[in-house]
């Protein structure tokens, strides 16, 4: 036995065509709701949020999200930042701050290393350590800063040669279009090679090193750099190291925060997670 179909007290239907009067069964015909199909619902007809005056003012909601601007085309934005009063400004590193960066990580992360006991000679051992580390740390974080300016140059230039001749083939095609021609041939899979081509070159672009140096002529840190950070894109999410293949999506990474030890709570670190963060807003993150 087959037993019919109740229907909830709370399901309404709403009418495909908007009669005439329609309208009239709301208390205000100002309101919103009033150009809304004639809803068959006691309810909502008496609902606060359809009786309500309109209201004096509104604000316009944009639900579309910023374009990604890569790190390559954000040069020639100045950074926006309030730390005149602090005696320091930010800026983009360039390669002549790799040993300057490559020395303030080596201060910040040798200690770390190395546990802290309290025999004496456990701890000459381990400042021997340390200075080891430091050396290796100093190396690496200046060759990795070089590499990766390097590969983001060559992804900027790449990606601007890939524009650059899609633009020239689509006006191309809009001129024999004009002139009454047949456009040259186009594939579908040499577009869908294009599209892929700039998204594999979005991360190497997407590299950016920031740094903040003193204000004053008398400068303490190694070229006036007295904190820096890393700015990179990472599938942080995904469940295998790279190259292994994954569908989690690019993250902003930030990694590498460091800042001299004597110019420490300053705010340095403050300035540069806030500038972090307006570049990720800029990167779609």
């Amino acid at each position: 036995r087959r037993w019919p179909r109740l229907r909830p007290p709370h399901i309404f239907r709403i009418s495909a065509a908007r009669p005439p009067t329609a309208h009239m069964a709301l208390h205000h015909s100002s309101c919103p709701a009033a150009h809304h199909p004639q809803l068959r619902h006691s309810r909502l007809r008496h609902h606060p949020r359809l009786t309500a005056p309109p209201p004096s003012h509104y604000v316009a909601v944009s639900g579309r999200r910023r374009p990604v601007v890569a790190a390559s085309d954000l040069r020639s934005e100045p950074i926006q930042s309030s730390t005149a009063d602090e005696g320091f400004r930010l800026r983009r590193a360039t390669l002549q701050d790799a040993s300057a960066i490559g020395s303030i990580c080596a201060e910040a992360f040798s200690g770390s290393a190395t546990p802290r006991v309290d025999s004496q000679e456990l701890r000459e051992v381990l400042a021997k350590l340390e200075d080891g580390y430091g050396v290796r740390i100093n190396s690496t974080a200046a060759a990795r800063f070089a590499a990766a300016q390097e590969r983001k140059r060559a992804a900027a230039n790449e990606a601007r040669a890939i524009r650059l001749e899609a633009t020239t083939a689509k006006l191309r095609r809009q001129l024999a279009r004009m002139r009454g021609e047949p456009p040259p041939p186009t594939s579908v899979a040499d577009i869908n090679a294009t599209y892929r081509k700039l998204h594999q070159l979005r991360g190497p672009r997407m590299f950016m090193q920031l740094v903040a140096e003193e204000e004053e002529e008398e400068q303490d840190g190694e070229d006036g750099v007295i904190g820096s950070v890393t700015l990179v894109l990472r599938r942080v999410e995904a469940v295998l190291p790279p190259p292994f293949p994954t569908t989690a999506p690019l993250r902003m990474y930030l990694c590498n925060m460091a800042v001299h030890t004597g110019h420490r709570r300053r705010g340095v670190a403050k300035a540069l997670l806030q500038e972090a963060q307006r570049v990720g807003k800029r990167w779609g993150q």
